[in-house]
């Protein structure tokens, strides 16, 4: 809500897209919302910005594999960070700018995240191919060396 109210450009578009998609109807209906094509753009947008977590649940690795060029070797944790892919400079243009329409003609499945490690491998194919690149991998060794932040 509140990425809406900063952009009232945003929240114009939107407002506009719901109510002339509604028209007479009393209420919004689950088969309605799956026509909000920008309603749909502005919630997946807000989602990378302020992601509901940072940290997806670690996975472990069956198998040795590279994930953006790191040598993983089996049995390792891996952590993915969702907030750090959302605000990538080599996957996003303007980051940190609120902007739906980056989605118009992308494919992110919301679900993506969570089998993004299931296959272990570098060509990723599908919704996730956008992220391949930007992975951030953080194995138990290399988070033992890190510094505690204060």
């Amino acid at each position: 809500m509140s990425e809406l109210m900063r952009n009232t450009r945003v929240m114009t578009k939107a407002q506009a897209e719901v109510r002339g998609f509604i028209r007479n109807k009393l209420k919004v209906d689950e088969e309605d919302v799956k026509n909000l094509k920008y309603l749909k753009m502005v919630i997946k947008e807000n989602f990378r910005l302020h992601p509901p977590g940072t940290l997806l649940i670690p996975r472990e690795t069956m198998q040795s594999c590279v994930i953006s060029g790191y040598n993983v070797s089996p049995g390792t944790r891996v952590f993915v960070n969702v907030w750090a892919i959302g605000r990538d400079p080599s996957v996003w243009d303007s980051p940190e700018e609120f902007y739906p329409e980056r989605l118009e003609d992308r494919h992110i499945d919301s679900l993506y995240h969570g089998s993004l490690l299931a296959t272990c491998d570098e060509s990723l194919k599908g919704p996730s191919a956008t992220y391949d690149r930007s992975l951030k991998v953080f194995t138990d060794l290399y988070i033992g060396r890190c510094k505690p932040c204060r």
